[in-house]
């Protein structure tokens, strides 16, 4: 039999999954949202054959401990676009995640990082990210629950160049 702990978190990452269908848009974070969204790149023009780094930080500013629920282990997910076209360059074909329901518990003070490493090259081994010469923008996004209804998060975009 299973726990209603269980059941209510499988109700919890649907009806998020239902909201993220039917048109929930990305927000920004707010000044009063208890989550901030940090984004931060090592460098903004690369060289043929460099690499930067983009750091993306979801921090729990608040004094309450924050759960979201998602329903695979993909969470904090970073996305490349080219500048000019808005169209997503980085996954390439969707991302690989397991289906799931995992979750983020964030103390307050407590934060969850991902990065993303993109060069300036034709191609790269994982975990690089090869783009050809352009200009882009990275930023990360986060579709969850919280509080039994859907969440959705983007942090501010990072622009680059690659050379």
């Amino acid at each position: 039999m299973a726990s209603r702990d269980g059941i209510r978190a499988a109700i919890t990452v649907l009806v998020a999954l239902l909201g993220n269908a039917c048109g929930s848009a990305a927000t920004a974070p707010s000044r009063q949202d208890p989550l901030r969204f940090d984004a931060q790149i090592t460098q903004s023009r690369l060289a043929p054959g460099d690499t930067a780094t983009a750091t993306f930080t979801l921090r729990n500013v608040s004094s309450q401990t924050i759960t979201l629920g998602f329903s695979s282990t993909c969470q904090i997910l970073p996305q490349v676009a080219d500048r000019r076209t808005q169209q997503v360059v980085y996954p390439r074909g969707g991302r690989v995640c397991a289906a799931m329901i995992t979750r983020l518990v964030l103390a307050p003070g407590e934060s969850s990082t991902q990065q993303l490493q993109v060069r300036a090259a034709a191609a790269a081994n994982y975990p690089f990210v090869a783009l050809p010469p352009g200009d882009y923008e990275t930023y990360a996004q986060v579709d969850a629950s919280r509080d039994n209804g859907a969440f959705s998060l983007r942090s501010a975009p990072l622009q680059f160049v690659v050379q």
